[in-house]
């Protein structure tokens, strides 16, 4: 069956039953489950509903399905997303907003180049957006009526987000056919080949001092005072700039995410992060580095920095920080370390530390702005591993 032959006006989107949501998982168990059961995979979701990032309806699970049947388990694809906060910086002003990370867009094969994913990810912006930006008035009548309304959730994005595996397919999946949708910015990372990186010789010692290492139970704070920072702190000369917050359980996401593979390592993994100073003193010329580590079978075992904050005029500090990050990476023998959107300031430094600046092919984040101002405009701050989903 062609494109031309679907009629897009039977379908819309609708918020899943418990047992769409399910169905939803078993499908993509069979891409994405690589070294879990379909047991295990189900459940790391349904953790995630009732873990901090996810908790109090703010993870929500969504079909494409007949306006006739919309609880089908026959339905033609499926989505997720997350309710955040986020923050929008204008020249004199800063605002905390609502926001929206979108995750697991798929299609099972059967109903695969029929448009169905794209007409979804044109119906969820209907979903997400105020109607002071998408008056239901103005719904393309070619896809019938807008979907419906979930109570208490979306219909009050400033912005949302995605990260793509499909290059700029979400580019055309826009909320009217002549309006783009979500825009591709800032896939850039610096990664090391870690048995590139040499051993210290025998009287070099870790840098003493103000330093400590972070245990899991510190991240909470330290990501609540770090958004705080954020809320307050514009370092563009963009007219407007925005960010994910990384408190409430976003980047601990990360961690939760991968904790069927890492709960398993010995020795056991007890250094999340390292900071120069204290948890309870967050300032602007803190120094720290979050990370989280993707330990899936048959992929390189690999150390992500989640979140990141230096001193960018402070080159020594930098220097140290990232030798702690490359003691942890050897201790447990990971094979690549990466860290996403480096502030131009220390690109220079990490490549002379043997990092290599990378443009990913995976992960893309991209971004679709709900407001009147260009994306062109428009500045994505801290676009950093802690956001993706």
């Amino acid at each position: 069956m062609s494109n031309s032959d679907v009629d897009l006006a039977s379908l819309s989107l609708f918020l899943a039953t418990p047992e769409q949501a399910t169905e939803s998982r078993r499908r993509t168990h069979k891409v994405w489950g690589n070294g879990m059961t379909e047991e295990e995979y189900i459940s790391r979701d349904e953790e995630c509903a009732q873990s901090l990032c996810g908790c109090d309806g703010k993870f929500k699970t969504w079909v494409l399905a007949p306006r006739d049947n919309p609880q089908t388990l026959d339905f033609k694809c499926s989505c997720e997303t997350f309710q955040r906060t986020g923050v929008v910086h204008r020249l004199n002003t800063s605002t905390e907003v609502s926001s929206y990370g979108i995750a697991s867009v798929f299609t099972p094969p059967q109903h695969r180049r029929k448009g169905y994913a794209c007409h979804m990810m044109h119906l969820l912006h209907w979903i997400l957006a105020p109607k002071s930006y998408l008056d239901p008035a103005t719904f393309p009548e070619q896809w019938g009526a807008p979907p419906p309304s979930c109570s208490l959730y979306g219909g009050d994005a400033q912005f949302s987000a995605l990260y793509s595996d499909v290059g700029d397919f979400y580019l055309s999946c826009g909320p009217k056919p002549n309006e783009d949708g979500w825009v591709i910015r800032g896939a850039n990372s610096v990664v090391w080949d870690v048995d590139q990186i040499p051993e210290p010789s025998a009287s070099e010692t870790l840098p003493a001092g103000d330093w400590k290492w972070l245990i899991e139970s510190d991240l909470h704070d330290l990501m609540l005072r770090d958004s705080l920072l954020l809320q307050s702190e514009n370092n563009s000369t963009a007219p407007v700039s925005f960010t994910f917050l990384p408190f409430a359980g976003v980047e601990a996401f990360q961690r939760e995410r991968q904790k069927i593979f890492w709960e398993k390592e010995i020795p056991p993994i007890e250094k999340w992060g390292i900071i120069h100073g204290s948890v309870n003193n967050v300032c602007p010329t803190t120094c720290f580095a979050t990370w989280t580590f993707e330990l899936k079978p048959s992929m390189p075992r690999t150390l992500v920095i989640t979140r990141l904050r230096v001193d960018e005029g402070n080159e020594a500090q930098v220097r140290d920080l990232f030798r702690f990050v490359f003691q942890v990476a050897k201790t447990h023998k990971v094979m690549k370390i990466e860290v996403w959107d480096v502030p131009s300031s220390i690109k220079d430094t990490l490549t002379r530390m043997g990092g290599q600046a990378v443009k990913r092919d995976e992960h893309l984040p991209a971004f679709k702005w709900y407001g009147p101002e260009k994306h062109e405009t428009i500045v994505w701050l801290h676009n950093e591993k802690f956001g993706w989903c």
